[in-house]
């Protein structure tokens, strides 16, 4: 390598040395194309390093900070003078927009000293000078011009001026307090908050954590509400002032900070005596003091001793103050649901455990130390009851002592209650006392209370699964429903589907089955849901012993899997095909009836609907099965009165001669679409049917082939309804059929008095 190769190395490398340290700030010429149009064309505000403002003898100054550079760190700017502190990120902004995209007005070239001293730019409203690396460039303001479109404004070209509105002028003569920051604090969480006390009109309030648990220690001890304690938190936390008193605070009581409206001090969790002195130095003091001059509806505030006063707006106070309000936690549960991991409920002999594992939860329930129920609980369902205990609110509270305790039955509970968190978190107790009246008793934990709930909270208190089942315990289709099987009252009624979707009674009768009312009840118990759960196994009140109606449905497919957690009665898959499920029904309660379905011995309420479909003979209700086409002849007789009428060439007539044929049409037509309102019961009649005396006699013939049989008769008997009833009802009964059913009696009426 020769001398010459190595002088020009080091030129080389001094002159890229110079232009880095020289020229590292430089505006680009990229950087100027993107400025092209704008008043300030050298104004690359993320260029910016200092902001200097003179105005009306006061100095503004602000720097930006290391913050400018990583987006990350809290402060990019800061005030030099008149103060030194952080500055309000915004208002820097605010103003460094503005200058950004100022525009001109008007441009005025070739000024002179003359100009300048007739447009006010050599004594200025205004003067600052922003820099950018080592160049320090000015803005000057001077006068309003002449014709009121806004002021003379000079850069640093001093044979040019330009006119610019009013918004510049504005933004440059703003007072050094309001680039102050509104920061009050560092900012708290409640993750680090050890303890707080608050004191104002209504005296002092103390909170503390112990063992992640916040409990009130003033004016007396008591369960603290999380949610109020992080509700005041986060309030305080983000209280930021609304603008700049002073600096330096002479007097206290001038600005009612001596005496404050409302204090609060927050000091941060300590585990030891060490941490303990710390804490005291590090603990943030905020005070509340008169309102804010003229403006009502701000505060004087203070942190610290030695912070600058500044100004709050009263709303944002306001979330502190609430939460104020609410620090005692009244509710029965004052966890959160997100919290509780297993609950265990003792209640004498019953014993309950509610666990969530892997995303799920699970039960089991007890009766003399028997497992009597268990399985998956529904997710939704635990959460619904964990929310209902927590929505539960005392009404009052007295001091526990030990005849208190004896009297409201916590020395002796009925219930147990423990709601257990994680390994690192205490376990809360519910001590369930007795009931009184409309009251009833518990003890949260070891608070030197006992609490007044209402009396219905007892129900969720109980060691029973019912609360997390699924209700929905059938989800099936409904198509591969082939058998349905009734029990009631001594009678044993079963109903096959034949061909298509029809339905025929084989027991007790051979009929056919009304295919509306099957289908419903098909649908029904297909997509059997549980109007709510009550127990874990039936007890006498249930009435499920002796049951008002067993439902046994029968599918086919025996390898089909039915989605809920029963199980089913599956007798001999293999030969009958048939998979069955059987439904038992007892006592009425409100929203429906107690029941059990399949296997389980859970008792839960089901439908009314359900239960009606069930609780009445299935046979058909259609009165005459034959088409007006199959129909030959009709005849009617109430007492010595006959109406007759005959198919004749193409059309009905009445062989009497005394109605038109519209009218025997019309009356054939209503017996084809003649429904019963009821099925009553299987078997002969009655005598309170008075079916051996008809009040009317209805035959009907056929002519078609496949119409079997080839005639029929309706017998029409006596009321079976009160006459004071508003649709009154008659026993009515088919020849061919041994069922008794009802009808409206304005139905019979209107065919014995031949109306359309």
């Amino acid at each position: 390598m020769g001398r010459t190769t190595i002088v020009l190395g080091v030129i080389t490398v001094i002159m890229a040395a110079f232009i880095l340290f020289f020229e590292r700030d430089a505006i680009t010429s990229r950087e100027l194309d993107k400025r092209k149009g704008h008043l300030i064309q050298k104004f690359v505000r993320d260029r910016v390093q200092k902001l200097e403002i003179e105005s009306e003898g006061k100095n503004t100054v602000l720097v930006k900070t290391a913050g400018g550079v990583d987006e990350l760190d809290e402060h990019g700017w800061r005030l030099v003078r008149p103060w030194a502190a952080d500055a309000d990120e915004s208002e820097v902004d605010s103003l460094l927009s503005t200058l950004e995209w100022m525009d001109s007005k008007r441009i005025l070239e070739n000024i002179g000293e003359a100009d300048r001293k007739r447009f006010g730019l050599d004594k200025p409203k205004v003067r600052a000078w922003y820099t950018i690396g080592s160049r320090r460039m000015p803005i000057v303001l001077g006068k309003r011009d002449a014709r009121g479109f806004g002021y003379y404004l000079q850069l640093d070209d001093p044979a040019r001026a330009y006119i610019v509105n009013k918004e510049i002028y504005e933004a440059l003569s703003r007072d050094p307090a309001e680039f102050y920051t509104k920061k009050l604090h560092d900012g708290v969480s409640a993750y680090s908050t050890g303890s707080i006390v608050i004191r104002d009109e209504n005296g002092e309030k103390r909170v503390e954590k112990r063992k992640g648990d916040y409990w009130m220690t003033k004016p007396s001890v008591a369960l603290a509400s999380s949610d109020a304690v992080e509700g005041l938190i986060d309030g305080i936390d983000r209280l930021k002032a609304t603008r700049f008193i002073s600096e330096k605070v002479d007097d206290l009581a001038r600005y009612g900070l001596e005496a404050p409206v409302l204090e609060a001090v927050i000091q941060p969790t300590v585990s030891n005596d060490k941490e303990k002195k710390e804490a005291k130095k590090q603990a943030l003091q905020i005070r509340i003091g008169a309102k804010c001059g003229e403006r009502d509806n701000e505060s004087y505030v203070l942190v610290g001793e030695h912070k600058p006063v500044m100004c709050v707006s009263d709303e944002s106070l306001e979330a502190v103050r609430k939460a104020v309000e609410t620090l005692r936690d009244k509710r029965l549960l004052p966890l959160r649901e997100s919290e509780v991991e297993a609950v265990r409920i003792d209640a004498g002999k019953r014993r309950l455990e509610l666990d969530f594992d892997k995303s799920k939860w699970s039960y089991q329930a007890y009766i003399d130390k028997r497992v009597v129920a268990k399985g998956e609980a529904d997710t939704d369902a635990v959460e619904r009851w964990l929310e209902r205990l927590r929505a539960v609110e005392m009404s009052a509270s007295t001091p526990f002592d030990e005849e208190i305790s004896k009297t409201r039955g916590i020395s002796k509970p009925q219930a147990s209650v423990r709601f257990i968190r994680s390994k690192k978190e205490p376990e809360l107790l519910l001590s369930v006392g007795v009931v009184q009246g409309e009251t009833l008793y518990v003890r949260r934990a070891d608070e030197p209370w006992v609490a007044s709930f209402p009396a219905s909270a007892l129900e969720l208190l109980e060691a029973t699964s019912a609360h997390f089942r699924r209700l929905k315990l059938l989800d099936d289709t409904g198509e591969e429903l082939v058998e349905l099987t009734v029990k009631r009252e001594g009678v044993t009624e079963k109903a096959k589907k034949e061909g298509g979707n029809d339905w025929r009674i084989i027991e007790p009768i051979n009929a056919k089955a009304d295919r509306a009312i099957l289908d419903e009840l098909g649908r029904l118990f297909s997509q059997l849901e549980a109007v709510r759960f009550v127990a874990d196994i039936a007890e006498p009140i249930h009435g499920l012993d002796n049951p008002a109606a067993v439902i046994t449905a029968g599918y086919s497919k025996a390898d089909h899997e039915s989605s809920h957690e029963h199980g089913s009665d599956d007798l001999d898959k293999k030969a009958s095909k048939i998979r069955s499920t059987t439904l038992k029904i007892g006592n009425a309660v409100d929203g429906g009836r107690f029941a059990q379905f399949g296997k389980d011995q859970a008792v839960f309420v089901v439908s009314q609907a359900l239960f009606d479909y069930g609780s009445q003979p299935l046979v058909s209700r259609t009165l005459v099965d034959y088409s007006k086409e199959q129909i030959n002849g009709v005849k009617i007789e109430k007492g010595k009165e006959v109406i007759e009428a005959r198919r004749q060439d193409r059309g009905f007539r009445f062989l009497d001669g005394k109605g038109t044929q519209a009218q025997a049409e019309q009356l054939v037509e209503r017996l084809t679409q003649l429904r019963a309102s009821r099925a009553m019961a299987y078997g002969t009649p009655t005598a309170e049917e008075g079916i051996d005396r008809p009040r009317l006699r209805i035959s009907v013939t056929s002519t078609g082939e496949k119409a079997e049989p080839r005639s029929i008769q309706l017998l029409v008997g006596n009321n079976a309804t009160a006459k004071e009833e508003e649709e009154r009802q008659v026993f009515i009964r088919r020849s061919d059929i041994s069922a008794a059913f009802t009808i409206a009696l304005d139905e019979i009426e209107k065919l014995a008095n031949r109306a359309p």
